[in-house]
C-alpha cells in the first residue's frame, strides 16, 4: 500500500509564480483545430509537424530507434514526463504534493 506523504503547511505559497509558468507551458499545446488538419495527414507529415513543436527534441533523440505510431508515441510520452518533472520542479509544498501524486 502506497504511503501518503502529506504536505507541508505554514509556508507562503507562491501560487502566481506557478500559475504563470502553467500558462506559458499551456501556449506550447497543440491548438485544437490542428487536431482535425492532423487526422487528414500521412504519418510522416504528423511526425515532421510535430518537430517544428516542443516535441522536437523527444522525436529528434528517439527517431534513431523508432519510427512511424511508434515514434509518435514515444515521443509525447516522453514529453509529457518531462512536462511533469518541470511542473514538480517550480512548484513548492501543497501544489507539488498535488502534481507528484497524481
Amino acid at each position: 500500500m502506497p504511503v501518503l506523504r502529506l504536505p507541508k503547511f505554514g509556508k507562503q505559497v507562491k501560487y502566481a509564480y506557478i500559475t504563470g509558468r502553467v500558462r506559458v507551458m499551456k501556449t506550447k499545446l497543440i491548438p485544437v483545430e490542428m487536431y482535425s488538419r492532423m487526422m487528414k495527414m500521412n504519418i510522416f507529415e504528423i511526425v515532421r509537424y510535430l518537430e517544428e513543436t516542443q516535441y522536437k527534441d523527444e522525436i529528434d533523440a528517439l527517431s534513431k530507434d523508432h519510427s512511424g505510431v511508434e515514434l509518435i508515441e514515444h515521443a509525447t510520452f516522453a514529453n509529457l514526463a518531462k512536462t511533469f518533472r518541470k511542473l514538480a520542479e517550480v512548484s513548492i509544498d501543497e501544489q507539488s504534493f498535488l502534481i507528484l501524486e497524481s
